[in-house]
């Protein structure tokens, strides 16, 4: 009998460090590491929930099982975090970034491109890096830029389009693409390379990417179907084929590089809210050229309070009015752009508010002030992943966020969690690479 091992590789978005000093407060890459093993695989046998205090509750979500009845094994293998524009060792390549910039040297480039990158270039690199609350609705400057020569198919290194996949040759070649695109290929390798007599387990890949680690995860999957693995090309051609799955949360990119008939069907699950902040770069296609995010989100809001008009205008980037001859500065970001999005983003909670039910163990991040943020709470990983949500009820918000949603009264409603809807994809998902995983 043949054990299916499923290997998953996590790929971190924007705003969140490898880690902090401490590995295990919320926003991290390790503690997003956490919540897949615990919350999504079940690491343990379902005991190494995270949040432990409010996640050990069995509801609908986890009463969910991601098991498909083959006695499979499912493993996150090694850190593939990615260093976001919050680390500090992206500095050089915010460097490399801006130098293009102000130079016009990146032919990939539209001319609204270079405004946008001179606009945020105008920080020092090193302050683009920590200043994560500087107007840019509390968006690492370095983020942005690492996002757009990712979709514009430039930075320190130039690529070439194929077949109009804005970003996809640039981002194929990024070190972490190369990486995980290696050990994957390593493992099956392993695997074929004994006598099929002696072959006691058959791996599988998932790929999760949340927010701008998406563009990675298309990356790894778009390097491995065009067999650019000079070591094992012939070996990346079937992985793609018959191994290779993604987890797609919040994503900037609808995988449209993936164009293998069928792929986007039955080989990419993809979970984004109704409110998710990423869906406002729909509304400026221009910072992404070709890329766009999922459209039509299946997923309800986290907050279901949301006007239905309300929440339409405020996923806009930009004013109606907005012209791009306007001059721009940084000191007059918000207010020149007098975006809905970045203004509704704006509306932190009160510091102070929100008391820890637990202040020395992990239930202490539901008082994190970004899970009361209108729009940007929506996209946290946090919020797909875990039953109740971290975003909890009865957490004094921002006056204004309380009338844009209609509330009477400024506290946090009761958020819908969408574990068991992810779950089901996960199972899904593994259904279907058993289904058509060849060798």
């Amino acid at each position: 009998m043949v054990t299916p091992v499923f290997n998953y590789y996590y790929i971190n978005g924007i705003n969140t460090p490898k880690a902090f000093d401490d590995p295990n407060l919320r926003g991290s890459c390790m503690w997003d590491r956490r919540m897949i093993e615990g919350n999504l695989l079940d690491r343990d046998g379902g005991n190494a929930r995270v949040p432990k205090e409010s996640q050990d509750r069995r509801g609908p979500g986890y009463a969910t099982s991601i098991k498909i009845g083959l006695n499979e094994i499912d493993v996150l293998q090694r850190s593939s975090c990615q260093f976001s524009g919050s680390d500090r060792a992206t500095e050089q390549r915010v460097k490399r970034l801006c130098q293009s910039a102000g130079n016009a040297s990146n032919p990939g480039w539209t001319a609204d491109t270079f405004k946008i990158a001179k606009v945020l270039c105008s920080y020092v690199p090193a302050e683009a890096i920590d200043n994560v609350r500087g107007g840019f609705g509390k968006l690492a400057p370095g983020d942005l830029l690492e996002s757009l020569a990712q979709s514009m198919n430039t930075g320190p290194t130039t690529g070439t389009r194929d077949g109009g996949a804005a970003g996809i040759e640039f981002t194929a070649e990024l070190p972490l693409v190369q990486e995980i695109a290696r050990l994957i290929l390593e493992v099956y390798k392993a695997e074929i390379s004994r006598p099929p007599n002696q072959r006691t387990e058959k791996n599988f890949f998932i790929v999760i990417g949340h927010s701008q680690g998406n563009f990675f995860a298309e990356g790894v999957a778009y390097r491995l179907m065009k067999m650019k693995d000079s070591k094992y090309p012939v070996e990346s051609g079937k992985v793609f084929k018959n191994r290779l799955g993604i987890m797609s949360f919040g994503s900037p990119t609808s995988y449209d590089s993936l164009q293998e008939p069928g792929y986007l069907v039955n080989r990419v699950k993809h979970f984004t809210r109704k409110d998710d902040v990423i869906r406002a770069l729909d509304s400026v296609p221009r910072f992404l050229g070709s890329k766009a995010p999922w459209p039509d989100p299946q997923l309800p809001p986290l907050w279901s309070q949301w006007p239905e008009g309300e929440l339409k205008a405020r996923l806009n980037i930009l004013a109606p009015n907005w012209h791009w001859d306007n001059p721009l500065t940084i000191g007059g970001w918000v207010s020149q752009l007098k975006s809905p999005l970045f203004e509704a983003m704006a509306l932190s909670p009160p510091k102070g508010t929100c008391k820890p039910k637990c202040p020395a163990c992990d239930e202490k991040a539901r008082c994190d002030g970004a899970l009361y943020t209108p729009l940007m709470n929506a996209h946290m990983l946090d919020n797909y992943l875990t039953e109740p949500t971290l975003t909890d009820v009865g957490i004094r918000i921002h006056g204004d966020a309380a009338v844009l949603l209609g509330l009477p009264q400024p506290f946090s409603p009761r958020a819908t969690p969408v574990l068991r809807q992810v779950r089901l994809g996960l199972a899904q998902l593994k259904r279907n690479l058993w289904r058509f995983g060849g060798d």
